[in-house]
């Protein structure tokens, strides 16, 4: 009874108690882990991150570019605007002139014909 005793508590807890295949199994298994799956998932995260890494440098360049060419067509369409309003106040100035002009040469008869100048 005794040794049947110390047999029960000298088993392997890892193993629960499967003897000396369970411990080759747990080995196997945990080799496998250490030496396979993790290299390859460490693999995995590194071609993940690349890609991503990839992604946003594309991403990047094409926000850059699409910047670039908006900046160049609000430039474009304030040019236009400005050489428009140009014109619009020189027409404005010459008409203006033109009125004043007209305006003068009518004080200057009225003033001509009661003054006698």
């Amino acid at each position: 009874m005794m040794v049947a005793m110390l047999l029960a508590q000298a088993s392997d807890p890892l193993s629960g108690g499967a003897g000396w295949f369970g411990a080759g199994l747990l080995g196997l298994v945990l080799c496998w882990l250490l030496l396979v799956h993790l290299p390859a998932k460490d693999k995995l995260i590194l071609t993940i991150i690349e890609s991503r890494d990839n992604a946003l440098k594309e991403q990047r360049n094409q926000h850059s570019e699409t910047i670039k060419k908006l900046g160049e067509s609000i430039n474009s369409t304030v040019e236009r605007v400005t050489e428009h309003c140009k014109d619009e106040l020189d027409e404005i100035a010459t008409k203006f002139g033109v009125s004043i002009d007209k305006m003068e040469e009518a004080m200057t008869r009225v003033l001509t014909r009661y003054l006698g100048k």
